[in-house]
């Protein structure tokens, strides 16, 4: 069982992509032996996930050729996709977001397509 928070958040489309988590996720993984290593450049930035309370935003970043997304917050945490929020209607971008179980599972999840 996931015992790991469930957010609520809502889907915007900002006028400019904020690159610094993914930025900063790559050079991290580079510098580890232990991480997939991973280039910002094969990735697009296509919207933020904000929190209903406002406290937390998850950018969501498509692998270019995996079609995967590794969403992140502002400080680099990794989050997986669980679905719409419970009740919404079509008409509006919502989605539910869980914190990774793993980072390093994160990575492969977006970067090679693997399930986890």
């Amino acid at each position: 069982m996931d015992d790991a928070v469930l957010i609520e958040t809502w889907i915007e489309l900002p006028d400019l992509p904020d690159w610094r988590p993914l930025v900063a996720v790559a050079r991290l993984s580079r510098a580890s032996d232990a991480l997939l290593a991973l280039d910002e450049q094969d990735f697009m930035y296509m919207a933020a996930a904000l929190s209903v309370d406002g406290a937390l935003t998850i950018h969501l970043y498509k692998h270019r050729e995996t079609r995967r997304y590794l969403n992140l917050d502002d400080a680099g945490h990794a989050y997986r996709y669980c679905g719409p929020v419970p009740g919404d209607t079509a008409d509006r971008m919502s989605g539910t977001y869980r914190l990774h179980q793993s980072f390093a599972v994160a990575l492969v999840v977006a970067a090679d397509g693997a399930t986890a």
